[in-house]
C-alpha cells in the first residue's frame, strides 16, 4: 500500500469519525431505550440483530465480535427483559434461532429513524449533486466488498454489504 493511500485513508478516517458524531450528536437514537434497563452493550446487540435478522447463536457472536459465551450470556439477559425471543428453526430442530420481539423491532426501528433523519438533514445541507455523489462512492464501496466477498470472503462481510 502506497503512503499515498495510506495518508487518505487517515483523512477518510477522520471525516467519517467526523459524519459519525454528527449523527449521532442529533435526538438521542437512544432515546428509543430511555425507559429501560438496557445497557449500552445491551442496546448495540439489538442492533446486531435488527440488522441481521434472525439468526443462530454463532453467527451472533460473530457478527457482535464477542465470544460465545458472552453472547449467551447477553442474550439470555435481553430474553430476560423481553427482547428477544428463541425458537427452534422449523427446518432443523437441533437450531436454535434468535429473534426481536416485536417491541425490540418498534424501538430498534425508532433508533433507527432518528439515525435515518439526521443523515437526511445532513444531506440536505450539503445538496442533491454531493449527495448523488456521494452515494456513487457507497455503491462502488459495496461493488468492490461484495466482489471479494465472492472471491473466499466471510458469511460475515456479506451481511454488512
Amino acid at each position: 500500500m502506497s503512503d499515498a493511500y495510506l495518508h487518505q485513508a487517515r483523512d477518510l478516517h477522520r471525516h467519517m469519525q467526523r459524519l459519525r458524531n454528527y449523527v449521532l450528536s442529533g435526538k438521542s437514537p437512544l432515546q428509543a431505550w430511555s425507559d429501560t434497563e438496557l445497557t449500552l452493550p445491551q442496546a448495540k446487540a439489538l442492533l446486531v440483530l435488527h440488522t441481521v435478522g434472525p439468526c443462530t447463536l454463532k453467527t451472533f457472536a460473530a457478527r457482535s465480535g464477542i465470544s460465545g459465551a458472552s453472547a449467551s450470556q447477553m442474550i439470555d439477559r435481553l430474553v430476560d427483559l423481553g427482547f428477544v425471543d428463541r425458537h427452534q428453526d422449523p427446518e432443523d430442530r437441533r437450531r436454535v434461532v434468535l429473534e426481536l420481539t416485536e417491541e425490540a423491532k418498534t424501538r430498534t426501528c425508532a433508533h433507527e429513524d432518528a439515525l435515518l433523519q439526521r443523515l437526511a438533514e445532513l444531506m440536505e445541507m450539503i445538496g442533491p449533486e454531493h449527495t448523488a455523489r456521494w452515494l456513487g462512492v457507497a455503491e462502488e464501496i459495496s461493488r468492490v466488498l461484495e466482489q471479494q466477498y465472492e472471491h473466499g470472503g466471510h458469511a460475515a462481510d456479506r451481511q454488512t454489504i
